[in-house]
């Protein structure tokens, strides 16, 4: 993943549960949870689905970065299955805690994946 035009630091990167339509990334809906858990990737009973490592932005706006999503698929069908849906970077840093987006402020950049 890389993205241009950011603030530098730590940024909350989620996976959403739907794509994301006519560039509004409020249609992107919450973070992807079918299993219903808790927000934050150290919480004792599980984390969402759409859970992952804050991004960090370099000084010059820039960020390249190979995620894993711990408890996704791409495989079609699946309950959690991330097809169809988004990836949104948030304006401030994910704490990892906070229910239901970790304190992270405004989405600001998004991109769909495709099914």
């Amino acid at each position: 993943m890389t993205a241009s035009g950011l603030t530098p630091g730590k940024h909350g990167f989620h996976v959403h549960e739907n794509a994301i339509q006519g560039g509004d990334f409020k249609s992107a809906g919450g973070h992807f949870n079918p299993t219903d858990k808790h927000h934050g990737l150290a919480h004792p009973q599980g984390s969402h689905v759409g859970d992952m490592p804050n991004l960090v932005v370099g000084a010059d706006g820039t960020v390249e970065a190979e995620m894993i999503i711990q408890h996704g698929t791409l495989e079609k069908g699946q309950p959690n299955s991330v097809l169809g849906r988004s990836l949104i970077i948030h304006a401030g840093e994910d704490d990892g805690v906070t229910d239901p987006s970790g304190n992270s402020g405004d989405r600001v950049a998004g991109g769909n994946i495709p099914e």
